[in-house]
């Protein structure tokens, strides 16, 4: 199967319109998201399906492959999100990120709403 035909949530973010992106602050949240996958990368540099993978994304999307050259890195962890869903409300989410002993190729990601009506 090609690597462009793999369904992942980064190759997503970064082949659909700006417009169709459910990602509210695209400009800040697909940095973070490149960041967190090129700390993950260092473990596997040279690795030719990491290695065909960034080449046929940053041949997708230009704006992927300016944020990959930069060469920011961040480990994941928890933030707020703002999501757009399909009939255009807003919501926003707490996101929180969590890494599985023993996978170290695996993590566990939450979405969490944040209620409109907080209690009191």
């Amino acid at each position: 199967m090609p690597v462009s035909a793999v369904p992942n949530v980064l190759w997503t973010m970064f082949t659909l319109s700006a417009d169709a992106c459910p990602v509210v602050h695209r400009e800040r949240e697909l940095p973070v998201m490149v960041a967190t996958l090129r700390s993950n990368y260092g473990r596997h540099v040279g690795e030719p399906v990491w290695e065909d993978f960034i080449r046929a994304l940053s041949a997708a999307s230009p704006y992927f492959a300016g944020l990959w050259a930069s060469g920011e890195v961040t480990p994941p962890g928890p933030r707020v999100k703002m999501l757009r869903r399909t009939s255009g409300e807003e919501l926003r989410t707490t996101v929180v990120s969590l890494s599985i002993d023993g996978m170290p190729e695996c993590r566990i990601v939450t979405y969490t709403p944040e209620s409109k009506n907080p209690a009191p």
